[in-house]
This record gives C-alpha cells, structure tokens and sequence, in this order.
C-alpha cells in the first residue's frame, strides 16, 4: 500500500526504505573517503613543508659557510697577489704579467743565432754561459 501511495505522488516503486539507506551509505562512504584524503593530503603536505624547510635551512648555512671560506680565500689570494708583486719589483719586473706565454724563437734563428756567438757571458742559473761552453768536450 505504501508502495502504491509513493507511486501515485509521482515517485517510482522503486523508492523506499532500503533505497533510502543505500544512497545514504553510498554518500556517508563517499564523505569518509574524501575526509580521510584530505586528512592524507594535509598531512603529506606539512610533512614536505617541514621537509623543505629543514632544507632551505640547509642551504642557508651551506652558503654562509661557503661565503666565508670564500672570503677566506680572497684575502689569501690577495696576499700571495702582494708578494709577488714585491717578488716582481725586486727583481725589476714591472708592468703586467704577460697573458700569454712566450713562444722560443723559430729553429732557423737559434741556429744562426749560435753561429754568430751570441752565448751569454756569464753563467746562468743552470750553470751555462760562456766559460761552460768553452770547457765542454
């Protein structure tokens, strides 16, 4: 009879009690799992929030560390860059230190430069020179 009155309102036979409590249950479920994802999600994402920030602390100090030796290092380099620079004016070296290294003369001109005599008077810090060349065999 209940039936009969439901489908005289326009609703089918169809709905009725156990109609009622399944897609009650299907929505409950439903709710629960989207609950409980976005329970999942929150927290995954506090965790890599966490995550990232113990790195960014990371590489604060990385980079601070870095920094200092870095500083560390210029004013190191800048000694040795004084001292050579004294090493230079002792010895009479003035001007820029040349970009590229020198190339020895081509072969033709070391010969005919050791034809014509052109050994050096005194000995060098090898000890060559003159006198060495004259008491070779």
């Amino acid at each position: 009879m209940k039936n009969e009155q439901t489908a005289a309102q326009g609703l089918g036979a169809w709905f009725d009690g156990r109609t009622v409590a399944l897609i009650g249950t299907v929505f409950t479920v439903g709710i629960g799992v989207a609950g409980t994802n976005l329970a999942s999600t929150s927290a995954l994402r506090s965790d890599m929030n966490a995550r990232i920030d113990g790195v960014d602390a990371r590489i604060d100090a990385t980079r601070l560390e870095l920094g200092n030796r870095i500083e560390g290092l210029d004013s190191r380099l800048r000694g040795v860059e004084v001292g050579i620079a004294e090493i230079r004016g002792h010895l009479g070296l003035l001007g820029p230190v040349p970009a590229e290294p020198r190339t020895p003369p081509p072969p033709a001109d070391a010969a005919r430069g050791a034809a014509q005599g052109s050994a050096p008077a005194t000995p060098d810090a090898h000890g060559g020179g003159a006198e060495a060349a004259a008491r070779k065999p």
